[in-house]
């Protein structure tokens, strides 16, 4: 992590596992929110008080999960905002968010835009969404 920044991935499955890899000299985090919420809260209220660079990585989760990833990054701080790739992996598989969440789903001029997580819980608008 001395050449280039090492974020611990995969590997984060507790603040054990966040202690560990600070010892062994990862240079940050990469949550997940498919690990949890409360994690992914714990995590970055830790990472704010350390002063420890994260981003959220949730490859590939299509659908509600992409959008709870994407809601997440949008609201904290994040090295470089999102990496949610179920796009390019599986473009139909979040067909049934597309019609109220078009901006975070086809991402115009390569930027999702959030303005559609609005309301209750994590601002899905299920009533919407049938």
């Amino acid at each position: 992590s001395a050449i280039k920044p090492v974020f611990v991935d995969e590997s984060l499955t507790g603040m054990d596992t966040f202690d560990l890899a600070m010892e062994l000299g990862a240079s940050g985090v990469a949550l997940k929110t498919c690990k949890g919420h409360s994690m992914c809260l714990l995590e970055v209220a830790r990472c704010h008080e350390e002063n420890i660079p994260y981003a959220v990585q949730d490859l590939t989760n299509p659908s509600l999960a992409m959008l709870h990833s994407v809601g997440l990054a949008a609201r904290i701080h994040t090295v470089m905002g999102v990496e949610a790739n179920a796009r390019q992996f599986f473009p139909a598989a979040s067909d049934d968010v597309r019609s109220v969440h078009r901006d975070i789903v086809d991402r115009p001029n390569g930027a999702a835009k959030t303005h559609s997580l609005q309301g209750t819980g994590l601002g899905y608008q299920m009533e919407k969404l049938g």
